[in-house]
């Protein structure tokens, strides 16, 4: 379990966004969705990684840094995944990725998409 699942999302993002020019027809809808289908797939690794554990081990914290630290008391940003977690996880990644799907074709038609843009 890394930063597969957010960071892919993220970097299609960034590719679209900056490269929205240069990007023909629907190239940027197929980007936008492939990234979120693979962080789809990454949810599923670690579904089954948490399923290959023993049913009490099933769980992973990690502390990423230090919030606030006075004397006595220490409040950490920490991560924490669960079969629960995961499988929220899978629900909203795989809607989106059909939603991201379904709207390549729809948006197509909008007045808003260029003849320019189509593919």
């Amino acid at each position: 379990m890394g930063l597969a699942g957010p960071a892919v999302p993220l970097l299609g993002c960034c590719v679209s966004a900056f490269g929205f020019k240069i990007l023909k027809g629907r190239t940027a809808g197929w980007i936008g969705t492939g990234a979120i289908f693979l962080s789809f797939l990454s949810a599923l690794g670690a579904l089954f990684t948490l399923l290959d554990r023993a049913p009490d081990a099933r769980h992973v914290s990690s502390s990423l840094w230090d919030y606030a630290v006075t004397s006595g008391l220490s409040v950490k940003l920490s991560i924490f995944v669960d079969p629960l977690s995961v499988f929220m996880i899978l629900v909203v990644s795989g809607v989106s990725t059909l939603i991201h799907l379904y709207s390549i074709s729809y948006l197509t038609g909008d007045r808003g998409f260029t003849a320019t843009s189509r593919t």
